[in-house]
């Protein structure tokens, strides 16, 4: 549910969210790995958002559309990344 996702979202990265529209789940498989990706739109609360991580990260950075096209992503997750983009 979108509680669930703005209450894991405040855990891990201490931002408040609104406006979540669920866009894609997807299977995805890497050696010695499988996981459930999930893929939300939403947007921050705040003008200027404020990331604090929790234990589970220890960095962080805002990317482009291009750069996250340049890293080792899923490719579902790059096309979920694009049709975001359209949606702002």
């Amino acid at each position: 549910s979108s509680d669930l996702m703005r209450r894991e979202l405040r855990e891990e990265t201490g931002l408040e969210v609104r406006d979540l529209h669920l866009l894609s789940v997807h299977s995805a498989l890497r050696e010695h790995w499988h996981g459930i990706l999930i893929h939300y739109l939403c947007f921050p609360v705040d003008d200027i958002p404020r990331v604090v991580l929790n234990h589970e990260s220890t960095k962080y950075r805002w990317c482009t559309v291009e750069e996250i096209k340049s890293f080792n992503s899923f490719p579902e997750t790059v096309e979920v990344i694009e049709k975001a983009e359209l949606l702002r």
